[in-house]
């Protein structure tokens, strides 16, 4: 698969890039889907944005052509 330079993020781990993505791509009073077996700091992380709604659960029924929060783009110019 062919990325963009510009289209990168580095982060400082999963912790870092969760807090990233909370703070710049989702609505502040946004919905958030969480399985209930999660990376173990997440909640907490989730838990500093009191306007966004948690939802844990078994999500098995979710029909996806990949994860939900991939990007993708047919273009490889950059």
């Amino acid at each position: 698969m062919f990325v963009c330079r510009q289209n990168l993020i580095l982060t400082c781990g999963a912790t870092h890039g969760l807090q990233m993505i909370l703070t710049t791509i989702l609505h502040p009073n946004g919905v958030i889907f969480v399985e209930e077996a999660t990376y173990m700091i997440a909640l907490d992380v989730l838990k500093q944005f009191s306007g966004m709604k948690i939802v844990t659960g078994l999500f098995t029924n979710i029909v996806s052509d990949g994860p939900l929060l991939m990007y993708s783009s047919s273009r490889r110019s950059c």
